[in-house]
């Protein structure tokens, strides 16, 4: 699984006392993207616990942003791992969420 300053390349981090990056000035699209490659590069699925980590942030954010990615239409997968651990990946759709095509509107001309 990439680490977070692989993925944070280029961009601005503070290094904390124990070398964790910081996530005070990361907006929260970075962390969510963080989240995305994690998911995207892991074959097996990441628990919550490795993409606390990786984006150097609370469970509960992470739980947070899982459901938000739900919602959002990513194929966000759930299964469980080696003693009852639930692990997360991104579905076999990919990024893409799922989203409805709006026809275009049809306007009669009046004269």
């Amino acid at each position: 699984m990439p680490t977070r300053s692989d993925i944070l390349n280029g961009f601005s981090s503070t290094r904390l006392e124990n070398g964790a990056l910081s996530e005070r000035n990361d907006p929260p699209l970075i962390r969510q993207w963080i989240l995305l490659k994690a998911l995207a590069a892991s074959h097996y699925g990441c628990t919550v616990e490795e993409l606390a980590q990786a984006a150097g942030v609370s469970i509960k954010t992470i739980r947070r942003d899982l459901i938000a990615f739900t919602v959002a239409g990513f194929p966000i997968e759930e299964s469980l791992g080696d003693h009852g651990r639930k692990h997360w990946k991104l579905g076999s759709n990919g990024y893409a969420p799922q989203t409805k095509r709006r026809q275009p509107s049809r306007r009669v001309p009046t004269q």
